[in-house]
């Protein structure tokens, strides 16, 4: 598997979108959903990406039962910010203290010691000061990690 270059981290050039393991078209099989992820692992694919509004949360669940036991095996990319209405509506959430509340809530922020997560604002081109994107590793805040792909 060819492998990049993504800030400070190298991950396999192919990802793993995780958007479907949760209800979103259906509902899909969640046994079959962890077999995919742990296969992806032993074809070199070492890249997940998902999102704090895919399955409300549960496709963050989902993925931390497939990766238990082989956490750093993996980087995680959860994007943030997507909400919806009461009606419905989309609208976005960008704000420094929902962005912190998003990141805290994460099963994957607390994920053992050779652990690296990031998240990202959909929409944010790069890492500055005032960017809302705000990565992790070994359990500690890393502001170094990327917020995009190169």
């Amino acid at each position: 598997m060819e492998r990049r270059r993504l800030g400070q981290l190298e991950v396999s050039a192919i990802g793993l979108g995780c958007a479907t393991m949760t209800p979103f078209y259906g509902d899909p099989d969640p046994a079959s959903a962890i077999a995919t992820i742990r296969r992806a692992a032993t074809l070199g694919i070492d890249f997940l990406d998902t999102s704090d509004a895919y399955g409300n949360g549960r496709n963050g669940e989902l993925i931390s039962q497939a990766v238990d036991g082989r956490r750093d095996e993996y980087v995680i990319a959860s994007k943030f910010g997507n909400l919806r209405h009461r009606n419905g509506t989309p609208t976005a959430d960008g704000r420094p203290e929902y962005v912190t509340a998003a990141c805290e809530r994460s099963p994957f922020r607390r994920r053992g010691p050779n652990s690296r997560f990031f998240a990202s604002k959909p929409g944010i081109s790069s890492i500055s000061p005032d960017s809302p994107s705000l990565g992790w590793e070994n359990g500690e805040r890393n502001q170094s990690l990327p917020s995009q792909f190169p």
